[in-house]
């Protein structure tokens, strides 16, 4: 048999389009958690954090404007207040109030989607 360039092109071209159409292509799209969602909210001041602070979380703005429904948490030695997913419950926007001192400060957080890993967020002085 003499291969030319032309024959070993059209070989090449049917071996994969039978590659291409002999393949299976079903397959399973479980995605495993390997983190588990959870809230990390940073207490700051200048950049600095603020160990001890007190974080309440809020599943809505009405909530927070009465101080009622709130998970509290303090700020460790590193500013961190962790909020696991049994505390969070569902995916959305959480309000928060943190205060330090006498000083409170509001804050919410973007939509989260609570599917897998940590989100930090940060609340400054």
């Amino acid at each position: 048999m003499n291969l030319t360039a032309k024959n070993i092109k059209t070989l090449v071209l049917v071996l994969s389009l039978i590659s291409l159409f002999a393949c299976d292509r079903t397959f399973d799209m479980e995605t495993i958690s390997v983190t588990p969602p959870e809230l990390h909210i940073y207490v700051t001041e200048s950049g600095s954090p603020i160990s001890g602070a007190t974080v309440n979380l809020y599943k809505n703005a009405s909530d927070r404007e009465n101080g009622t429904n709130a998970v509290t948490k303090s700020a460790d030695g590193l500013g961190l207040a962790i909020f696991e997913m049994s505390e969070l419950a569902e995916p959305g926007v959480f309000f928060l109030s943190a205060e330090f001192e006498g000083t409170v400060v509001e804050a919410e957080t973007p939509y989260l989607l609570l599917n897998d890993g940590h989100t930090r967020f940060e609340i400054d002085f």
